[in-house]
């Protein structure tokens, strides 16, 4: 599952940059960068639910794109 990839689609598809969905969740511009690249695979309930309220979207939405993406 590519959670940061759906993470990033998503972002871009709202044409939000990082800076702004990470100062909306309160984590920083590399920790979201290591979530949307995966270095960082393990994504923490509540802060996966900060980012999708930052993007306007659901924990649901964001885990199903990711189960989609190759």
């Amino acid at each position: 599952m590519h959670v940061g990839k759906a993470i990033r689609a998503i972002r871009l598809a709202k044409n939000l940059c990082q800076e702004a969905v990470a100062a909306a969740t309160g984590i920083s511009g590399t920790a979201l960068s290591n979530i949307e690249t995966e270095k960082t695979t393990e994504v923490t309930v509540p802060r996966l639910e900060k980012i999708a309220v930052a993007l306007g979207t659901t924990v649901e939405v964001i885990i199903h794109l990711a189960e989609n993406i190759s």
